[in-house]
């Protein structure tokens, strides 16, 4: 479990960075959301919980930042295809 939540984390850091030319790291539009959930991938929502609840995308699992950085147990799973969002893109 704590190398699945290292990677978790590794890999949120890495999505922050934002400056990724790697095709596993892309901005998406909301079509490209609902054609990636097709797929399988699930949406996760990496604002904080009165964020989220001001409004979301209706599918999207809430795991704010903040937990995620402070090693919070989230049960993702490291082989699971995931698009992280949030208000600017400065978190996901």
């Amino acid at each position: 479990m704590l190398k699945k939540l290292v990677w978790l984390i590794a890999t949120v850091l890495i999505l922050a960075a934002c400056g990724s030319t790697d095709k596993a790291f892309e901005t998406v539009n909301l079509e490209d959301i609902e054609a990636l959930q097709k797929e399988g991938a699930l949406v996760m929502d990496v604002r904080e919980v009165d964020e989220y609840n001001v409004g979301h995308i209706s599918s999207a699992i809430n795991i704010p930042l903040s937990q995620l950085q402070n090693g919070a147990r989230t049960g993702l799973e490291k082989d699971q295809k995931y698009v992280v969002v949030c208000r600017s893109g400065s978190r996901s």
